[in-house]
């Protein structure tokens, strides 16, 4: 009973030790939020009588002198999946239940999980002859040879440069290519010995970019994050959707649709970039650009034995063949005479039916047939191959007494 009480005195006058440190504490917050100087609150703590350089004995931990502080990695992009995307966020609900189908993925979602970071535009390289130039670029304009002239402008909000001798050049909505053309001219008629014309000329032009603006555009529609990004000019419709988290599982992958001026100026089928490599189709981004991402079309979920078994986006007109190629072809050891396809009975049907799902089996002659099939598949249909089996062909077992015969008589004739 002794033991007992001891053990209940020490805890209580733990809980009294903690109760009268968190009261102090608190005092010690109120004071600092009031607005006084260290010294003021240092002795106002005095009149309450707190001792501020015990207290901060107290909740300063010591650090072993053993230990080392880990280095910082010297990488400077980290890449690591956001905690709030687990792998169920890439399942399609309208698979659920489905057997195989239920624990496939949604094609060219994950690729969104990293960090935007990872596809910043490059900045060491040139910029392109083709940029746009606009308020806020910098230009860099260069005279070399027999005249040394080195200036470097920004374009005002007007989309005006000011150079010396010349005057005023509006400069706004042109290539970079076009800038150097429009230079020449302008800076040609003041210094006569720059003659793109006369092969003896003196003066040489060069005109380059320094830092470049930002640009503000605006990622809506089926997306993760929607809304204003401000993104280094040199941005492409690829980079906003990596920024904004990219589309949403509802969202689409073969239809990004580029806004500018009221005006769609381009359709991006993710799909290109994802399985061919091919971003010919990315748009470089300017000033109020809108990225849509409009509902996903219809999806079709492919397993067995394929190379890529996934919930595939198809276009209206993509068939059979098209499916099979976006999900890498068939494995060796594909079945290819037949195809399993599970198929929701469409809605204008289902009153010709007693049930709402159809079993269908396809057959093929040969697997150049399947990959060069036209059928046409519909929104929620399951495509299953199923693999060969196992049984050896010009296989021949021998059992029974006659192995202790054809034993002793092959190995006398080789012998």
């Amino acid at each position: 009973m002794h033991w007992l009480k001891s053990t209940f005195i020490i805890f209580l006058l733990f809980g009294i030790t903690n109760s009268l440190y968190a009261q102090t504490e608190q005092q010690i917050q109120q004071l600092k939020a009031s607005g006084m100087s260290e010294a003021q609150i240092k002795q106002k703590a005095a009149e309450l009588g707190i001792d501020l350089n015990k207290l901060n004995q107290q909740t300063t931990p010591s650090v072993p002198t053993n230990v080392s502080t880990p280095r910082q990695s010297d990488t400077s992009i980290i890449i690591t999946p956001p905690a709030n995307k687990p792998l169920s966020t890439y399942k399609v609900s309208a698979f659920s239940g489905r057997g195989e189908a239920a624990n496939l993925d949604a094609f060219g979602y994950r690729v969104f999980s990293y960090s935007p970071s990872t596809f910043l535009p490059l900045q060491n390289i040139p910029t392109p002859t083709n940029y746009v130039i606009g308020p806020g670029d910098e230009i860099i304009i260069t005279l070399y040879g027999e005249t040394q002239f080195v200036q470097d402008v920004v374009v005002s909000k007007n989309g005006d440069i000011n150079l010396p001798d010349v005057g005023v050049v509006n400069v706004n909505g042109l290539t970079l290519g076009a800038l150097k053309a429009k230079l020449f001219d302008r800076l040609s008629k003041v210094y006569s010995s720059l003659d793109g014309y006369d092969e003896g000329a003196k003066t040489f032009l060069n005109v380059s970019t320094g830092k470049l603006r930002s640009i503000n555009v605006y990622v809506l529609g089926e997306v993760n994050v929607p809304g204003g990004y401000t993104l280094p000019a040199m941005s492409t419709a690829f980079t906003s959707l990596y920024f904004s988290g990219g589309p949403q599982l509802n969202g689409t992958l073969r239809d990004v649709q580029i806004l500018r001026g009221g005006k769609k100026i381009a359709d991006i089928d993710f799909y290109e970039y994802l399985l061919k490599g091919d971003a010919s189709k990315d748009v470089r981004l300017e000033e109020g650009d809108i990225i849509f991402i409009p509902p996903a079309g219809k999806r079709v979920a492919l397993t067995g034995d394929i190379f890529r078994p996934a919930v595939y986006e198809l276009r209206s007109n993509e068939q059979l063949k098209d499916l099979i190629a976006e999900a890498g072809g068939l494995n060796a050891t594909a079945y290819f005479q037949n195809i399993h396809l599970e198929r929701i009975i469409p809605f204008s049907e289902r009153k010709d039916y007693l049930n709402n799902v159809l079993d269908i089996t396809l057959n093929f002659n040969s697997v150049d047939e399947i990959k060069g099939s036209t059928y046409l598949l519909n929104d929620g249909d399951v495509i299953t191959i199923s693999g060969i089996n196992n049984r050896l062909q010009n296989r021949v077992m021998i059992t029974g007494k006659l192995i202790h015969f054809f034993r002793m008589h092959f190995w006398k004739r080789q012998f």
